[in-house]
């Protein structure tokens, strides 16, 4: 009682303490414009605001950890009227005001060149275009990023300089442990599972673009969804948000947006049903920004693609488009039933992969330093339009004597192109029917 007598009235007109206050009338609109971004730079640490996307951008927690958020009008608005007091004056009187309505629109598209640059948001160690691994928690100017580890997580200590028998464990823990139960029809599929765990981690080693991992199967039940939670869970700490495409294009175009909008490093595309042939999703493989408008607005923004993304089917019909921007994991249980196998290595495996979430992220930084500490070597096969990926992806895999990396692309494309085998196969019968007597198309038909 004795503190609130002493304490001195506040007013609701007068401004709060700290806070700028900025005039509105009679002055020009980039004098306006000064002041506000004036009253926002010294809180945008503690609003960890960003320069991204063309825009605006803040970080926001949500039940699925951290994201990126594209600021709008209306949010800006709100961010504007709680950092400042905004006042108007009329002869000796001064009252309260509001933002002009166009300072709102005009901070986010001129976002003030004071502000950092925010690219993504990670949640485990990955290593940054200078080959460093990221640790630290927080934001890293070099790299853009925003690290913030999961509760509990700890990274053991790794060598810079790892040993051979350093990487052949972690070879092994890998695949005798963490992949272990799932039936790959190939070498070549357990690799390309491996590149897939491996990029998350060193996406921003590759200065170009990366390929779909294509996680297929002859029947339902065989680890398909599975293998990319597991992926995920190692790289993201949970496990994947399944998403569709449709065949409308204009629709794919949205939900891609949205994806790179909110920094996703690992996008799944689950349970493709039919023919995956989709012109957004091609480009989208091979650029290395996306630039589209947001919806309900008129500007455009650019994202950057460095997300790893997985595509999970059952005898996936793919056009040729798709289907050389793509590489293979094929499971093949060769049963009927798969779903009803048991006598696993780890049982349930999600659980036990987030158990030894930090033993695993080691073996994969491993992996990685080892391949940096013996000079970055190429991998020796190479991958129209991803040349980048194929030579980091084959190199880490090489080193660690991983063998199958990018071997079975002939045999992938063959069974993929189901267009040009169809076509083939109507050529030979036209040829065999009528050889090479002119035929008319009533005839042919």
């Amino acid at each position: 009682d004795v503190l609130v007598a002493a304490a001195t009235p506040h007013s609701p007109d007068e401004p709060l303490p700290g806070l700028a206050q900025i005039e509105v009338t009679g002055r020009q609109l980039r004098a306006i414009f000064t002041d506000a971004w004036s009253a926002l730079l010294p809180v945008a640490t503690d609003l960890r605001l960003f320069h991204g996307a063309g825009g605006l951008v803040r970080i926001i927690d949500s039940d699925g950890g951290p994201q990126i958020q594209l600021l709008d009008e209306a949010t800006m608005f709100g961010l504007l009227v709680r950092h400042a007091d905004w006042i108007a004056r009329h002869g000796s009187k001064v009252t309260d005001a509001k933002p002009p309505k166009e300072l709102a629109r005009d901070m986010l598209s001129m976002p003030d060149p004071a502000l950092p640059a925010l690219e993504a948001i990670v949640t485990t160690p990955v290593f940054t275009p200078q080959g460093s691994l990221l640790t630290t928690p927080g934001y890293d100017p070099a790299s853009r990023l925003w690290y913030e580890p999961m509760p509990g997580f700890a990274l053991p200590e790794i060598p810079t300089e790892p040993t051979e028998d350093d990487a052949a464990e972690a070879v092994r823990l890998l695949t005798e442990e963490l992949f272990v139960d799932f039936p790959f029809a190939a070498e070549s599929d357990e690799a390309h599972a491996l590149a897939a765990l491996l990029l998350p981690f060193v996406r921003r080693l590759i200065p170009g673009c990366a390929p779909i991992h294509l996680i297929e199967a002859p029947t339902p039940g065989s680890g398909k969804s599975l293998l990319a939670d597991l992926i995920s869970i190692v790289a993201r700490g949970r496990a994947c948000e399944a998403t569709t495409l449709t065949r409308d294009e204009n629709e794919a175009r949205k939900k891609i947006t949205a994806l790179l909008a909110h920094g996703a490093p690992i996008v799944l595309v689950d349970n493709v049903r039919n023919e995956l042939d989709s012109a957004q999703l091609a480009s989208a493989l091979t650029a290395e920004a996306w630039t589209d408008r947001i919806l309900g607005a008129t500007r455009m923004v650019e994202f950057p693609n460095r997300a790893t993304w997985l595509v999970t089917a059952n005898n996936p019909k793919l056009s040729l488009e798709i289907a050389r921007r793509s590489i293979r994991i094929r499971l093949n249980p060769e049963q009927e039933q798969p779903w009803e196998r048991d006598g696993f290595k780890h049982d349930p495996i999600r659980g036990w992969a987030r158990q030894q979430r930090p033993q695993l992220v080691a073996a994969v930084v491993t992996l990685v330093q080892y391949w940096l500490a013996r000079g970055r070597p190429a991998g020796h096969r190479k991958l129209g339009s991803f040349e980048d990926w194929a030579a980091v992806m084959g190199g880490i895999l090489r080193c660690a004597s991983v063998r199958g990396f990018l071997e079975d692309t002939a045999d992938f494309y063959a069974a993929a192109d189901s267009d040009s085998q169809e076509w083939r196969a109507f050529a030979i019968a036209w040829a065999d029917r009528h050889g090479q007597q002119p035929v008319k198309v009533s005839d042919l038909v």
